[in-house]
Formats: structure tokens, sequence, C-alpha cells
């Protein structure tokens, strides 16, 4: 079976993304994180070989809110990932594409029938990567989203290719790798 370690040819430095994080990766690095109904977004430059991943917890920061405290919404960090890739890399939205993971449905159907926010929170941020991504003409080459269940993501930031695991489904990887 396919391991994340095989992504890479040597030893990678390693990020682990918490809840809210995001990272633009000028050189070569893994990038890791675990998601609920949270999504990560990971951008590849095929042209430049630099990539981005953000762990986006909510849909849509309001209009007004500072660069700075943003990166917990979906729509706000995408948009400081595609800003700086241009910034400290040179990319350009149409030389980027988008892989998109999570959004996923964490409690069962007895529980979520009890609070439409615990049913919405992954759709709404699914929903939201995807206008963000389209508002900025980045194209989505891969998504795996909305299942039951998290999932553990390995982001080469250097080739675009992508581990996602699913925490809840055994023997179940898939590896979304570069076109």
């Amino acid at each position: 079976m396919w391991k994340p370690k095989q992504l890479a040819a040597g030893e990678l430095p390693t990020v682990h993304l918490q809840p809210s994080d995001l990272m633009v990766a000028k050189h070569p690095t893994m990038l890791v994180t675990i998601l609920g109904s949270c999504v990560a977004v990971c951008l590849y430059d095929r042209r430049r070989k630099v990539g981005a991943m953000c762990h986006g917890l909510l849909p849509k920061g309001k209009v007004n809110m500072s660069h700075q405290d943003c990166s917990r919404f979906v729509d706000c960090s995408i948009r400081k990932m595609v800003t700086g890739l241009a910034e400290k890399c040179g990319s350009l939205p149409e030389d980027l594409e988008a892989k998109v993971f999570g959004g996923a449905r964490m409690f069962s159907s007895a529980v979520e029938g009890k609070s439409s926010h615990m049913q919405l929170v992954g759709t709404e941020n699914i929903k939201s990567a995807r206008l963000a991504l389209q508002h900025f003409g980045v194209r989505v080459t891969a998504e795996e989203v909305g299942a039951a269940g998290g999932y553990k993501i390995f982001f080469e930031s250097h080739t675009g290719k992508v581990y996602c695991n699913s925490l809840r489904r055994k023997n179940s990887p898939s590896l979304f790798a570069g076109r």
C-alpha cells in the first residue's frame, strides 16, 4: 500500500496545520492536517513548483475583517493563499490548481437533527471553498468532500501530490496526484 513517506524521494520538512492555519510553501514542504467539518484547500502552481494549504474552520468572514485575523474562514484563507503565492512566488491565479478536502459529516443523524448548524457547517465550508476558488479563477482538479467522518491530508507542496486518508473508512487511502 502507498504511504505518505513515499511522496518524497528524501526527507521533507513537515508542517502540521492546526485549525485556522495556512502556509504558503516557497520551498519543498510536506503540509499535513486533520479535518472534520473543516475544509483544507491545497493550491499548486505547476510552473513554479510551489504550493499552499489552509485549514478553514468556518465558511465566510466579514467583508471588513482585517487580512491578518481572517484565516479561520475558508473564503479569506483562499484569498490569503492566492495573494501569498503571487507575492512570494510570482504565481498567477490561472497557473494554480486546487484540491479540496473535508467538510465531513461528523455527527450521527440523530445528533445532527437537533442542530441545523451541526448539519450545515461542513456543507457551507465546501460551498465557500468552491465559490472563492471560482472567484479567483482557480480550477479545481480534485475533491474528497462531505463524507461521514474526518480526513488526514498530506500535501507535497512542490509536486502537488496529495494523500487523503479517511479516518472512518479502513483501507481507503487515495492519491490525488497532479495531472
